[in-house]
């Protein structure tokens, strides 16, 4: 991303700045917006977030996140849903303390209105 933008699916993203020393953009798309809580128990919660398009991601698409706690750890998993006209990209690096993994889960939500991306952490799955 030399020029501080990148192509996909003949749309065009600019991500802001954030890094200025570096002229780059640091992770975090979604970090600050507002995910609606769609259920709670005792021991798992699901949040949904539709993501409009914008300058930095000009793709609508769907997130859905669900944590589990369960009896070897927190299980955490991410759908992300092209609601869009076009196929869209997708990356989704949760964030966790350091010294932990993490899936990167780089590609291309399918086709338009169907592609549907899941990606999934767990304490038993992921050693």
């Amino acid at each position: 991303m030399g020029d501080g933008q990148w192509a996909f699916s003949d749309r065009t993203a600019r991500p802001t700045i954030d890094d200025v020393a570096h002229a780059t953009a640091i992770h975090g798309l979604v970090r600050w917006r507002p995910f609606r809580i769609d259920s709670v128990n005792q021991n798992r919660c699901s949040l949904t977030l539709l993501l409009h398009p914008s300058p930095e991601y000009p793709f609508l698409s769907e997130i859905n996140v669900t944590y589990h706690l369960g009896r070897l750890g927190l299980t955490v998993t991410t759908t992300v849903t092209n609601r869009d006209d076009v196929p869209i990209p997708s990356a989704w690096l949760p964030s966790l303390p350091r010294g932990h993994d993490t899936n990167d889960r780089r590609g291309r939500v399918g086709d338009p209105g169907q592609g549907v991306r899941r990606a999934e952490r767990s304490p038993t799955t992921d050693r």
